[in-house]
């Protein structure tokens, strides 16, 4: 069975073509473990007599490990070998790669802490120069109060005055006269 032929006939004991789909093949090549590709299956006259007349037995193992797909296995498993070599420096590098990154993440974290502490210290100057100045606001209310008060008492003492000074200037006006003429 090999790719690029067009019909397939899949005959019975009498020779009466059953089947023409590829599909059908392949199931029944596959339920009887038949490898199409592997050369110690099907071997032509010429192969076979090779096989059998070759007195070197590497060249029969070399044809064995050929033909039991051993050696691609082999290259398979060689090539597996190096990636996982590949790979491994690959995933130690990523895993340094990693720790640098969790370093810096802890750098960084532990930076916006302190910005974040920072942050409610700076608030917390804001509102105590808040209090501050309210304070300020209030003492100036208090001394104002206590001035207004002071103020009030003595306004409130003007009006005797001015009319004790009214009395005093109507008594002292004929004597400030008298010295007028002098």
């Amino acid at each position: 069975m090999t790719e690029g032929t067009s019909t397939y006939n899949l005959k019975n004991s009498e020779g009466i073509v059953k089947s023409r789909q590829k599909e059908e093949l392949s199931a029944i090549l596959d339920h009887f473990n038949i490898q199409t590709e592997n050369p110690i299956v099907i071997l032509n006259q010429d192969v076979a007599r090779s096989f059998l007349t070759t007195k070197d037995d590497s060249d029969k193992y070399r044809f064995f490990m050929k033909a039991t797909l051993l050696e691609q296995i082999s290259n398979d498993l060689t090539d597996v070998r190096e990636m996982e070599g590949e790979i491994k420096i690959t995933l130690d590098t990523k895993k340094q790669d990693l720790a640098d990154q969790k370093e810096v993440v802890k750098v960084l974290a532990a930076k916006v802490q302190e910005f974040e502490v920072l942050d409610q210290l700076q608030d917390s100057l804001v509102d105590t120069k808040k209090m501050i100045a309210w304070g300020l606001v209030k003492e100036k209310e208090v001394e104002l109060e206590k001035q207004e008060g002071e103020f009030k008492k003595a306004k409130s003492k003007v009006p005797p005055v001015e009319q004790q000074i009214r009395d005093t200037d109507v008594c002292a006006f004929p004597y400030f006269s008298l010295f007028s003429f002098l």
